[in-house]
């Protein structure tokens, strides 16, 4: 697990997924909290395509696909599993924390009246 780990959510997979997450905070202006949602999950869809695109990609990439081909087919299964769901826990952990920090820089009046 610990080894799929470091595949799965290598330092610059964290890196941009943060700077994309602060850019949209920034960038995007709401007046509501509903409008939240609509614009950071269409968009947070896009960054989900390239994680899970990358889980089979490092693989050839850093040349280890040859190791890959030669473990059983239950294995490799599992192996494929445990990165999906280390990325999808990922990407939904920031999703909350960074709509929450959304919320904090453009509607820090939302909580007053």
């Amino acid at each position: 697990m610990k080894c799929n780990f470091k595949i799965s959510l290598p330092l610059y997979k964290l890196l941009y997924s943060m700077v994309f997450m602060f850019v949209m905070a920034l960038i995007r202006p709401t007046v509501t909290p509903i409008e939240i949602l609509t614009v950071i999950e269409p968009n947070l869809c896009f960054l989900a395509i390239v994680f899970v695109a990358d889980i089979y990609y490092c693989e050839f990439r850093e040349n280890r696909i040859n190791v890959f081909y030669l473990f059983p087919d239950r294995l490799k299964y599992k192996a494929v599993v445990q990165r999906f769901l280390i990325d999808f826990v990922y990407l939904l952990l920031l999703d909350l924390i960074f709509y929450w920090i959304y919320i904090l820089f453009q509607n820090s009046n939302l909580f007053t009246k």
